[in-house]
């Protein structure tokens, strides 16, 4: 698993985090957990070609909008459930890059596993855990509790 530099990668990650943070504040439909497995296992293949991109952004994006409707529109936006800029990871210091990177790769490998692994057999907590670390990559922390972070989803 690995984070692919293109902008199409950078979008697809983006929606996904901006995803991942609405669900912070707003119940989940019953496709959101596998359309960000789903979206996590795409943005991770770096072949994944153009047209794959675009309709897993556009898919991603809608989802979030069925999720909470109220942001599509808002004039006072909070920037809560926005998607993330990934130019701000590739741009900030080394050590806080490669935390979010690890964080988002180890996120990656475990969409991987959680795909093939039946909904009744995903250990409780594993889920919110990975949305938690999601949410976690546009905040603003020092590298030790992302580093931190990015190990506890690399023990899921």
């Amino acid at each position: 698993m690995s984070c692919t530099n293109t902008p199409l990668h950078n979008e697809l990650l983006g929606a996904v985090i901006g995803l991942a943070r609405t669900c912070a504040n707003n119940p989940k439909t019953d496709d959101t957990d596998r359309l960000i497995f789903t979206a996590l296992r795409v943005s991770a293949n770096k072949s994944a070609n153009e047209q794959t991109l675009a309709a897993m952004i556009r898919r991603v994006n809608e989802e979030k909008a069925i999720i909470s409707p109220g942001c599509v529109t808002c004039t006072a936006r909070c920037g809560n459930t926005d998607n993330y800029d990934m130019s701000l990871l590739w741009n900030a210091p080394d050590e806080i890059r490669e935390a979010k990177l690890s964080i988002l790769e180890n996120a990656q490998a475990l969409a991987e596993k959680l795909m093939q692994t039946k909904s009744e057999e995903v250990p409780e907590g594993t889920i919110p855990r990975l949305y938690h670390a999601l949410f976690m990559v546009k905040e603003d922390w020092d590298a030790k509790p992302l580093q931190e972070l990015a190990e506890d989803i690399a023990s899921l």
